[in-house]
């Protein structure tokens, strides 16, 4: 049996590395976010997968209960899929199952 030799990236630069990934695999962040993203007190974030070319990141957040999210830009792009409670973005009131990208 010979060993399938998979590229580290395709002629287009971006990673296209099969990921899957288990949640305990990942630790939390709760400061400066790859240089992209800076988090305010309490919250925090796994991060999933990051395309340094595309400045994209795909995480899990965690916000405190209450928490309301001040105005602010980003560097990068990102998603994000609401699990439990509620999040409140671009005058939508979003729900568990429901996803942002931005």
């Amino acid at each position: 049996m010979t060993a399938k030799k998979v590229p580290a990236a395709a002629a287009d630069g971006f990673d296209h590395t099969f990921k899957a990934i288990h949640d305990h695999e990942v630790q939390w962040e709760s400061d400066d976010v790859r240089g992209l993203l800076k988090l305010p007190p309490g919250v925090k974030v796994k991060v999933l997968n990051y395309d340094p070319v595309m400045k994209r990141i795909d995480m899990k957040q965690q916000f405190p209960a209450g928490y309301v999210e001040p105005a602010h830009t980003h560097k990068s792009w990102h998603s994000i899929l609401v699990t439990k409670g509620r999040m409140c973005v671009a005058g939508k009131d979003l729900r568990p199952g429901d996803y942002v990208f931005g």
